[in-house]
C-alpha cells in the first residue's frame, strides 16, 4: 500500500476502538450526557481521542440543521474548553477529521480548528483535509492562522501539500485588504525554504 492509498484509508475507516460512547451521545441515552461521557474518559488520552475521531466521523453524514450534529460541535468545544489534565492535549488532535464534515460552516469549522492546533501545538490528524478544507473555504484570518500553525508540521508529504496550500492562498488574499497574518504566513513560508512566497506582496495602490 503506497502513502496515498494509506491516507484515504484512513480517512474512510472510522476508530477501531470497540463500545465508545459516541452514539448513545448523539441519540441523548440516559447517562451519556457530554459532561457525563468525559468525566467517564477523564485523562484516557486514546479513549478520548477515540472518541472525538467517532463523533466527527459520524458527523459526516448528519445535516446541517440536525440536532446531533449540535451534539457533535459541543462535544467537540467541550472538548477544547476542559482541562488539559481532564482531557490532554493529545485527545483532540483527532479533530482534524471535522475538516470533512460538510454539514458544518466554514467559519464554525476555522474556529474551533484554530483552537485544536492552539492546544496541540500544529499537530493534528488528516492535516493535508485540514488545509484544503482552508483553501475551500472563504479565506479568512482564521484560516491564514490555521495554515501558519500547520506549517512544517507532519510528515514530508503532509508539509509538502500543505505549503502549497498556503502559497495559493496568499495569491488569493493579496488582492484583498488583509491583516497581520498575511505577513507571518509569508516570513513563514520563506523560512521554510518556498522562496516563491517573496514574490506575493500586498497590492500597494490599494
Amino acid at each position: 500500500m503506497n502513502v496515498e492509498d494509506n491516507r484515504r484509508s484512513v480517512i474512510s475507516l472510522p476508530t477501531c476502538v470497540d463500545d465508545l460512547p459516541a452514539p448513545a451521545m448523539l441519540n441523548e441515552e440516559d447517562g451519556y450526557a457530554i459532561d457525563a461521557v468525559i468525566a467517564g474518559l477523564h485523562g484516557d488520552t486514546d479513549a478520548l481521542a477515540a472518541s472525538a475521531n467517532e463523533i466527527a466521523f459520524l458527523a459526516q453524514s448528519i445535516g446541517s440543521d440536525d440536532l446531533q450534529l449540535a451534539i457533535s460541535v459541543e462535544f467537540w468545544r467541550t472538548l477544547l474548553d476542559a482541562d488539559r489534565h481532564v482531557v490532554p492535549a493529545g485527545a483532540v488532535r483527532s479533530s482534524g477529521r471535522w475538516a470533512l464534515v460538510t454539514g458544518l460552516s466554514d467559519d464554525v469549522w476555522a474556529q474551533l480548528t484554530l483552537r485544536t492546533l492552539e492546544i496541540t501545538g500544529g499537530a493534528i490528524d488528516l492535516a493535508i483535509e485540514v488545509a484544503d478544507r482552508c483553501k475551500a473555504a472563504h479565506a479568512s484570518e482564521n484560516s491564514i492562522r490555521i495554515l501558519l500553525l500547520l506549517l512544517g508540521k507532519g510528515e514530508p508529504w503532509e508539509q509538502h501539500h500543505i505549503a502549497g496550500v498556503a502559497i495559493e492562498t496568499l495569491r488569493a488574499v493579496a488582492p484583498m485588504p488583509v491583516d497581520e497574518s498575511f505577513q507571518q504566513l509569508r516570513t513563514r513560508l520563506i523560512e521554510l525554504g518556498h522562496h516563491e512566497a517573496a514574490d506575493i506582496r500586498i497590492d500597494e495602490g490599494r
